[in-house]
């Protein structure tokens, strides 16, 4: 509201920021929503938005720690809601949690990391030597398709057969 105190938080908000809509309501904005930039300070997106021309703001990269403490990769949008006179009534946010899509692209390229690592090192194809699977090697080979097992898409696809030795 024009008070940066929340009025409604749908399931999703309910599951991102650890609160329950019952808890938060009539709770401050800053007490709720948590979120820290990417140096770890704390940053009060509603008034970032209040000062925009446009009433609207889009945001990457910012985590949001929830009442639980779990923190969380965002990104998001923000606008103020205007009343009939265009003064802000308030804040409507947009967050979408992207922790594991960071994860996975961190995996992805470990995963390229370690396979141009070891092709360095070995002198030959990592596949070639993989697909032997024997020895300490097969742990290696085991271990690297668990890995990629996680990774969604085309790169899933691509590694496994380096792996594989195709």
């Amino acid at each position: 509201d024009a008070d940066d105190r929340i009025k409604f938080l749908n399931c999703a908000a309910e599951e991102l920021t650890g609160w329950n809509a019952e808890n938060a309501v009539g709770k401050s904005l800053r007490e709720v929503l948590q979120i820290r930039n990417s140096r770890g300070a704390r940053e009060t997106i509603n008034q970032m938005v209040k000062a925009e021309p446009s009433n609207q703001l889009a945001f990457m990269g910012k985590t949001l720690v929830g009442r639980n403490g779990v923190e969380r990769l965002v990104i998001g949008s923000a606008a103020a809601i205007p009343d009939s006179l265009a003064a802000s009534q308030g804040v409507v946010f947009a967050f979408r949690d992207i922790s594991d899509l960071r994860k996975t692209e961190t995996a992805v390229r470990k995963t390229k990391l370690l396979m141009t690592q070891a092709n360095q090192e070995l002198g030959c194809s990592v596949g070639r030597v993989l697909h032997k699977r024997s020895g300490p090697v097969a742990h290696l080979s085991d271990q690297m398709l668990q890995q990629i097992a996680a990774i969604p898409g085309g790169e899933k696809d691509y590694l496994q057969d380096i792996v594989k030795g195709c």
